[in-house]
């Protein structure tokens, strides 16, 4: 699978997880965002991916670190799920 596939999948799961929070599924947003954090962890080993795993797990934790929110998560990965979706 390239990056930018793996990028817009994991983007994908960030937004099921920002919908379940909308409809106040704590539990359901809980398990997406844990898919997120597993896809992150296969992917690991350059700066980009760590970091941005820190990212979501700072944002499971309590989001007081890097205060970023699910809908710029979205927005970052989005890219990368347009361009997979091109190149496909």
């Amino acid at each position: 699978m390239s990056w930018p596939q793996k990028m817009g999948n994991i983007g994908s799961e960030i937004t099921r997880a920002r919908i379940w929070e909308e409809k106040n599924n704590r539990p359901a947003a809980r398990q997406s965002f844990e898919r997120v954090l597993e896809m992150l962890q296969a992917s690991a080993g350059n700066a980009e991916t760590d970091l941005l795993r820190e990212v979501v797990a700072d944002l499971v934790k309590d989001g007081e670190q890097y205060q970023v929110t699910p809908k710029e998560l979205e927005d970052y990965c989005l890219p990368f799920a347009l361009l997979a979706r091109k190149n496909v």
